[in-house]
Order: C-alpha cells, then structure tokens, then sequence
C-alpha cells in the first residue's frame, strides 16, 4: 500500500472513469474481468482511496492494455526521473523476448516489391488488418494500425515528418520517448504533435535470414 494525496486520487479515478466508460462497463462486469472488487472500483473512481494497493492498478492496467508507468507517474508513486531510469535501463537490452516480437526469416514472406507500405494479405501469421513497410532495405516490419495504446514491452510503429521509428515509448505530459528496436537509441520529443502513432508492431522479417 501507499499513500496519494486527495488530488491524485481524484485525478486517476478521472481516468479509471473514462477508461470504464469507454467499454460500457459495468463496476461488476469490470469485477469479472479484473478480479478486483466492485466496491474498490467505485471508490477508485470517486477518489475515496488514498492508500492504494500498486497491485490493483497493474490488473487494470493489464486489462485497459495502457501504460502501468504512466498510472504510477500520476499519483507520484514513482517520478518522472525513476521511469527514465527504467527505460534507460530497458534500452540496454540486446533484444526482446521471443513472444514480444518475432524476426521471421525473409524466405517465409512472399510478394514484398515496394518501399511503400501497403497490405500484405498471404502473410501467415497477421491478420488482413496488419500493413508492412519496409525499413532501411534490410528489414520488412509488419504492425496492426488499429491498435493505437501500447504497453511497455510493445513495440511500436512512429512517425516524425519523413522518419520512422520501431520503437518501445514512454508518455509524459507533452513528452515522447522512443527507444529505437535495432540499436536501442533513445530519442526525445517534446511535443506529442511531432510524433504519429502508426500501430502496433507484431512481427519483423530480416532480408538476411
């Protein structure tokens, strides 16, 4: 447990509200789903519950499919310097589990013939929804556009102005942090305009393998 002040408490159950709203839940049905009591939920939302349980904010971050940082941040159970830390130390990682992200050998991919991105329907392992857009000539990256709101270990199709990004991200207020998949450089943006969320990446083939 931990102790918020009565106006971060007001300002998460703000968003748990709207959250809830948005899938025309009810505190019962939003029970089933997450395994947190119906009681806690309204209280959550009404900003009564000043000692919250962090366990209880990642179930319903789990189930929203956002941020669980981005809940923490806003009721300063950990600052902006102790996410940035995280994420400096994410961007240290070699490479992402297996079930994140799959690199699929060029030679299991048919049809790729322009830089353009563009749908590519025979793909065995997405969907129609899914679009692919060739990177640096050595990659083809494949990403749904509809789904818009990552989770941490996601990894993300952006674009700013003429450049694209594959990359995990953090959201701050106005701030964009991108860490770039390949090389995990880090790059800051100031102005979340500067930045387009494209989709959600599901799957990268190499030309090499």
């Amino acid at each position: 447990m931990f102790k918020v002040t009565y106006n971060d408490a007001l300002k998460l159950g703000d968003i748990l509200k709207e959250l809830r709203h948005k899938k025309e839940l009810t505190f019962k049905e939003l029970e089933k789903a997450t395994g947190v009591d119906s009681a806690t939920l309204s209280r959550l939302e009404q900003g009564t519950i000043l000692r919250i349980n962090p366990m209880i904010l990642k179930s319903l971050a789990d189930f929203y499919s956002i941020n669980l940082l981005t809940l923490y941040n806003l009721i300063n159970y950990i600052t902006e310097d102790d996410i940035l830390n995280y994420y400096t130390t994410l961007s240290t990682k070699k490479e992402l589990e297996k079930e994140e992200i799959e690199i699929i050998p060029f030679s299991k991919f048919n049809s790729i013939n322009s830089t353009y991105s563009k749908d590519f329907l025979k793909f065995p392992y997405v969907s129609k929804v899914c679009k692919a857009v060739e990177i640096n000539k050595e990659y083809v990256v494949i990403f749904n556009p509809e789904i818009k709101i990552l989770n941490i270990k996601d990894v993300g199709i952006f674009k700013n102005q003429d450049d694209i990004f594959i990359s995990n991200y953090y959201k701050k207020d106005k701030t964009i942090v991108l860490i770039n998949y390949f090389d995990k450089k880090i790059t800051v943006f100031n102005n979340l305009n500067d930045v387009k969320i494209l989709g959600k990446v599901v799957a990268i083939i190499n030309y090499n393998l």
